[in-house]
């Protein structure tokens, strides 16, 4: 390509009469452009006018005018007016007629030459000049025209040019001896790490970043002997950027773009522990620690988080992952505040940060909180329409006029048009709800389903290659979409009986097989990007939202218990990928292995990765399995048989409908165990049955073991912890409670029904006068307090810690319990009648009427709940919430009712008090009415009864369980007064 533009620039003039015919149209131009009036005026002087008349100039003519303009309009200007550029280049151009390309090269004017071409962007010459030299640039010639290469490349984005020549000038550099760069102009590391680093970010391929992760190792030692050598600054100017700042810099950015964590990590803590923290530097450490906290579990990952934190307390950023981690280690949401209050709405993060904290106060019942919390995002953004709807629902239950929500697309506004059209065919299958339907079967409804999925496959055939960010937005939707239907198809595998009609019109077997088309959409969109031709298509510095859109496929294909397909699709990625994020994926196969249960293959992996070596990997195996594999038999202590009964629902058009019930069989067993180990509070592990994994109904609260920083990984049938370190050995013979997780879900109904329950039954069988009851030490109040009631004495327990780990010698265990079990809770009830002064024989005349309020809870709130309870209050019922009094006082209250009334929660299970023949009105949604109270009616004898209502519309039908509600006034005060008998 030629120096020079073919197009002439401006319009034809007339020239001033002293103007050589000779000039290029550029140089006439600029002139004019530059007000140039006089000859004294003209480039060079009047001396080289004289010459330039006259038909024809010669080359070395030519050549002092492109020395008088580099001397004069383009002296000392990085940057150079436009019109300068092109009438340099014009006049070059002549000048160098004679001269070959390496003449050229040579020459002292070849660097002015390579930034105007850059102002003017001629980036086919400029690129010409990397191939043109390249074996001038590998020998180091004109070093100082090639570090205006770089610079110019690296400038425009020429990265296939910038990657080429930082290729030959890291060949010469490598070919000279430290410190003998003649001439030393420059920072020759540091170019190259900007060059490097300008190329990682903008790669589109896979390969390119290879490269780029390949010159870590070249210049990093090259860094750090720099600041060994470079003593710190004077404090005077806190914000001047730190030694060889540059470096530094570029490095990060090359290991950001590769996911080199080791490099991030020495890189971040070389910053974390300067004296100083210049401003300049902050943005860049957050970048490094947000990809550590997402990408590295290592324990010296959590130390630099907190060391930064300490340095940057009002950055949102390091605030939400610490809060994370605090979370994990068994901090309640409220006390997370300290680590939000002082954030700097400023500051990147502030809208992620805040929309965290206000979900998990929000889960945790503090509802004014969470509501505040989404006011100060509104205050400074606009709510994510996720947000709106999290919002809307604290707000519903404060605005009884409030009927409805904004309605809430399947898909926001953050996911793509062109993708949200090839999801259109998912979106109407989800637009239909997952309900009992006689005219459509449960076999059609899987059929249309599992349709979806080929159809989709078509249309993504069709579609050309996407930009992995856009993808990565609608996998996370859809991810979301898949585990809140996840949990809905979870309630069958929770409970002992078909979910028919009479338990609500939401059918868990069609959300099973929605959550199937789901999780089928989210791993073909991902398979799109992850086995595509170009997965960082859309721009460079992609491959962190490549992994993680290999994160949620593999999460998907397991929540499909297919674990070798998770693997094959990491495998796939990771010959792609080479070394880079290494540690991630060997993290990801881990998973998988654990998955499959696995262990040989978990603890090879394990031992390839930086962090967690030694960790303690553990088999999961249900109880039965447990004890097969521990070669221990159970001693069978106690058979209930399921209790057969029945209740009513009153549907939303007011019609009262009559259902069988039948509870579940239940019993409970002794086994006798030496050795078994405790850890985290909750987990029993055997010699060789591994460790204990609750039944389907406790697995539906979270995947096991429960989230905790001493749970490195986990899949269905195995595990990994951190190693136990020191040990507490209890050599006395002790009694242990399985399924003993009352510290993680502090539910009142679990306590009662799971856990005091079978501690009375070890009581009245005489069990704890013989041996000592572990119990944790992180016990509530109210659960201590529970403990005393039923006349559990201090020395009757060994309590422990949390983070203790127990080596029980003698250990006699009581078998987990899933569902209420008459006798346990028959013989719980009569003892605490006689705790507060009641006589279960001779029981007293129940007259009390008590509504039971939810209007301190956040989950499913009844949005006219005040009014309902006026009309209660009317009829003569007690408002309660029963949270408020001591256990004992509650057996009294309950007792003594006729009558119990208000929406479903924990404490209907002081219905387990009330004397047979209560009536009871639970007051709920159509969409589901789950049998856990009904149980406990069913076996007391008494008159349970629904009343149904309805979701708020517009709110995401996914969340059919936690959704706002409203009930009839009408049916509600005539079903307040059935209860009441009136």
């Amino acid at each position: 390509m030629s120096l020079v533009d073919s197009a002439e620039p401006g319009l034809p003039l007339t020239d001033p009469a002293w103007w050589p015919e000779m000039l290029p149209p550029a140089l006439k131009a600029a002139l004019r452009q530059s007000g140039v009036s006089a000859p004294k005026d003209f480039p060079g002087g009047a001396e080289l006018l004289q010459r330039l008349q006259g038909p024809s100039a010669a080359p070395p003519v030519w050549m002092r005018l492109a020395h008088a303009l580099n001397g004069g309009p383009l002296r000392g200007k990085p940057h150079p007016e436009a019109h300068w550029c092109e009438a340099f280049l014009a006049v070059l151009a002549l000048a160098w007629a004679n001269l070959s390309e390496d003449q050229r090269r040579a020459h002292g004017l070849y660097p002015q030459a390579l930034r105007c071409a850059g102002e003017l962007q001629r980036t086919e010459w400029l690129d010409q000049q990397v191939t043109l030299h390249a074996q001038a640039w590998r020998a180091g010639e004109q070093p100082a025209a090639a570090l205006v290469l770089l610079r110019t490349l690296k400038r425009l984005q020429r990265l296939q040019a910038c990657q080429a020549l930082v290729e030959h000038l890291g060949a010469w550099l490598a070919s000279v001896p430290a410190g003998q760069v003649d001439p030393p102009m420059a920072d020759w590391p540091a170019e190259l790490a900007g060059g490097i680093a300008a190329v990682a970010r903008g790669a589109e391929s896979l390969d390119t970043l290879h490269w780029a992760q390949a010159w870590l190792p070249r210049l990093l030692p090259n860094l750090l002997a720099r600041l060994a050598e470079t003593p710190q600054p004077a404090a005077s100017d806190p914000d001047a950027p730190p030694p060889h700042w540059l470096l530094h810099r570029d490095l990060a950015v090359i290991a950001l773009c590769t996911l080199d964590l080791p490099v991030l990590r020495q890189l971040g803590e070389l910053l974390c522990r300067r004296p100083l923290l210049p401003t300049i530097c902050v943005p860049m450490l957050v970048d490094m620690l947000g990809r550590l906290a997402q990408f590295d579990a290592a324990q010296d990952a959590e130390a630099l988080l907190a060391l930064a934190a300490a340095r940057l307390p009002r950055h949102p950023v390091l605030a939400l992952e610490r809060a994370k981690r605090a979370l994990l280690d068994g901090v309640d949401e409220l006390s997370l505040l300290p680590f939000f209050e002082p954030m700097d709405p400023g500051l990147p993060g502030y809208h992620a940060a805040c929309s965290w904290f206000a979900s998990q106060l929000a889960q945790a019942g503090a509802e004014a909180q969470a509501m505040d919390w989404y006011r100060r995002i509104e205050a400074v953004a606009p709510l994510s329409s996720l947000d709106q709807l999290r919002l809307a629902q604290l707000q519903a239950r404060h605005d009884p006029t409030a009927q409805t929500a904004a309605e809430a697309p399947l898909f926001d506004e953050g996911v793509t048009p062109v993708l949200q059209q090839a999801l259109a065919g998912l979106v109407t299958l989800l637009g239909e709800d997952p309900f009992h339907n006689p005219a459509l079967s449960r076999e059609a409804w899987a059929s249309r389903c599992a349709a979806s999925l080929p159809a989709f496959a078509q249309v993504l055939a069709a579609l050309p290659p996407q930009p992995v960010g856009d993808v990565l937005v609608a996998v996370r939707q859809l991810r979301l979409l898949e585990r809140a239907h996840a949990s809905a198809a979870m309630w069958q595998q929770s409970f002992p009986f078909e979910f028919d009609p009479a338990y609500g019109r939401v059918d868990p077997l069609r959300y099973l097989a929605l959550q199937e088309a789901l999780c089928g959409h989210l791993q073909a969109l991902a398979d799109h990007v992850l086995r595509g031709p170009a997965p960082l298509h859309g721009g460079g510095g992609r491959l962190r939202q490549l992994i993680e859109l290999l994160r949620f496929r593999c999460e998907a294909a397991l929540s499909q218990d297919r674990p070798a397909d998770a693997l094959a699709s990491i495998d796939q990625l990771a010959e792609r990928i080479g070394t880079m994020a290494e540690a991630y994926l060997q993290a990801l196969r881990e998973r998988c292995a654990l998955a499959e249960g696995d262990l040989a293959t978990a603890a090879e992996l394990r031992a390839g990765l930086r962090w967690g070596r030694e960790a303690e990997l553990q088999r999961l195996r249900p109880w039965p399995a447990w004890l097969a594999a521990e070669g221990t038999a159970e001693q069978r202590v106690l058979e209930a048989p399921a209790v057969l009964g029945h209740f009513e629902s009153v549907r939303a058009d007011g019609v009262v409908q009559r259902f069988p019930h039948a509870t579940a069989a239940t019993g409970l067993s002794l086994v006798a165990m030496r050795e078994l180990r405790v850890r985290n509070s909750y987990l029993l592990i055997a010699r060789e049955g591994g460790m204990l994994l609750p039944e389907p109904w406790h697995l539906s609260m979270g995947d096991y073991p429960y989230e905790h920083l001493q749970v490195l990984n986990r899949g269905r049938l195995a595990c990994s912890l951190q190693p136990s370190g020191e040990t507490r050995r209890i050599t006395e013979p002790v009694l242990v409670l399985a399924n003993l997780d009352a510290t993680y879900h502090r539910n009142y109904y679990h306590w009662m029904v799971l856990i005091l329950s079978r501690v009375r039954w070890l009581q009245a069988e005489g069990w704890l006068d013989r041996r000592p009851l572990l119990m944790p030490r992180e016990l509530s109040g109210w659960m201590r307090s529970s403990l005393q009631d039923i006349g559990v004495r201090p020395e009757q327990l060994i309590e422990y810690a949390d983070g203790e780990t127990l080596q029980l010698a003698d250990a006699l265990v009581l078998s987990p319990l899933e569902y209420a079990c008459r006798p346990l809770m028959d013989d719980l009830c009569r003892h605490l009648w006689r705790a507060a002064g009641l006589d279960p024989d001779q029981p007293p005349t129940p007259q009390r009427l008590l509504y039971i309020s939810r209007l301190s809870a956040h989950r499913r709130p009844l949005v006219n709940e005040e009014t309902i309870m006026a009309q209660a209050k009317a009829l003569g019922f007690e408002l309660l919430a029963p949270e408020t009094l001591s256990l004992l006082d509650q057996v009294r209250l309950f007792a003594n009712a006729r009558g119990i009334a208000g929406p479903p929660g924990a404490a209907y299970t002081n219905l387990s008090w009330c004397q047979p023949g209560t009536r009871v009105l639970s007051i709920f949604k159509e969409e589901v009415n789950l049998p856990t109270f009904v149980d406990l009616s069913v076996q007391r004898g008494q008159q349970h009864r629904w009343l149904l209502g309805r979701n708020l519309p517009g709110f995401d039908r996914s969340r059919v369980v936690a959704a706002p509600f409203s009930v009839s006034l009408d049916l509600t005060q005539r079903e307040l007064a059935w209860v009441a008998g009136a």
